[in-house]
């Protein structure tokens, strides 16, 4: 197990072997057995998370294996916690209340134009939100940006995108051609377990969620404009590239989640495959107080503790550095080592 003290290290480490996994040419997924995957455990004590089975995890305690794709979305997630603060990106997620059983990916439809996909909507929020106030309105400009993003990796990664140009004319309930092409790269590395794109692409809700993880690439593309990333780290002058290379493979997983929660639904089965995150008061739930994550049961029912214990460490890091106030989110004026 790989246990370090500040999140940032551990990152460096995280990013070494994605590169070596691009390197390689291997497609990431949502499911564990296909996805390669990283030790990245934290010394954390007070975070906690709650599965699908309530069993109460602490993070430190147990040694688990991190999926790379979703370290990437805990990043974003992080991220959106230091726009927003904990109150505003809780609130545009589905709260765990004691016992009661959350409602998965499938039951959640958009507001306002903004999709509720609690795996993937909080690193979407700033773009959204820039999108609807500056754009008028997100779906046919996220659609534009869509394309322009597929032909721009294009010629650098062909394995990973297609020109939406070169897709099949389908007739879609909402969305555009980008969407399609989207679906029609997935099917082509099995991610989507047979399904046909234009079954991928038929609901209203699958196509929000495409909205989303394109949203959060563009938002984890254009946050290091400044220089530095959320840690405070510096970014080299070719780190764009590759981060938008990164977070365009993670939406792709992301996207293969909201598919995959489909077909879940579709077999019957209920719950879901996502996560949600919360403040903490003392006792609730077992956990001591700080930040709460809990995994929906469903789909993926062994993956996601992992995840949401990924991202208690992360949080849980940023309080304990004193660059996040859980009360507050990132403190003014205050900036990472």
């Amino acid at each position: 197990m790989l246990q370090v003290s500040f999140v940032r290290d551990a990152l460096v480490e995280i990013d070494r072997r994605q590169a070596e996994i691009l390197d390689r040419g291997i497609p990431y997924t949502g499911i564990a057995a296909q996805t390669d995957r990283s030790t990245a455990l934290f010394e954390c004590g007070w975070a906690g998370v709650v599965n699908g089975r309530v069993e109460i995890h602490v993070v430190g305690e147990t040694a688990e294996l991190w999926s790379l794709q979703s370290v990437s979305k805990t990043e974003m997630l992080a991220r959106a916690l230091t726009h927003f603060g904990m109150k505003r990106v809780t609130g545009e997620l589905v709260l765990f209340h004691g016992s009661s059983h959350f409602r998965g990916t499938t039951e959640l439809r958009d507001t306002n134009g903004m999709p509720k996909n609690p795996f993937v909507n909080p690193g979407a929020m700033r773009v959204i939100a820039a999108l609807i106030e500056h754009l008028g309105g997100p779906r046919a400009v996220v659609d534009d940006v869509l394309g322009a993003l597929n032909f721009r990796l294009r010629a650098d990664t062909p394995r990973f995108f297609v020109d939406p140009r070169e897709a099949e004319p389908v007739q879609l309930a909402a969305g555009g051609s980008g969407n399609l092409a989207v679906a029609q790269e997935l099917a082509r590395y099995d991610m989507l377990f047979g399904l046909e794109p234009e079954v991928v692409v038929e609901t209203y809700h699958t196509v929000c969620a495409t909205t989303g993880t394109v949203a959060a690439t563009l938002e984890a593309f254009f946050h290091f404009a400044d220089g530095h990333d959320v840690f405070g780290r510096p970014v080299l002058p070719c780190e764009p590239s590759w981060r938008l290379l990164m977070s365009s493979v993670v939406a792709l997983g992301s996207y293969s989640n909201a598919v995959l929660d489909m077909a879940d639904r579709r077999a019957g089965k209920t719950g879901g495959s996502g996560m949600v995150v919360g403040p903490t008061f003392e006792g609730a739930q077992g956990t001591p107080p700080g930040v709460f994550v809990a995994a929906s049961p469903g789909l993926g029912e062994d993956l996601n503790p992992l995840v949401a214990m990924r991202a208690a460490a992360m949080f849980g890091e940023l309080t304990r550095t004193g660059l996040f106030d859980s009360r507050y989110g990132m403190r003014p004026g205050v900036t990472a080592a």
